[in-house]
């Protein structure tokens, strides 16, 4: 995570961080090429926050 956090800096924002204990849950704004390469297995994204990665434009 430090990585990709470097490689984007600038481009992509943490909104939001938590931690539940086993789990830390991030919030991240940025360009839909850096979302796309945090690992599937990280991801956890919904077509209502994130449309362009279902192929839908955001609303207005």
């Amino acid at each position: 995570m430090c990585d990709w956090l470097e490689k984007w800096k600038g481009k992509v924002k943490v909104t939001s961080y938590s931690s539940g204990g086993w789990e830390h849950l991030w919030d991240i704004e940025g360009p839909s090429e850096a979302i796309a390469e945090v690992p599937e297995r990280l991801n956890c994204y919904s077509q209502w926050a994130s449309p362009e990665m279902f192929g839908e434009k955001p609303p207005p």
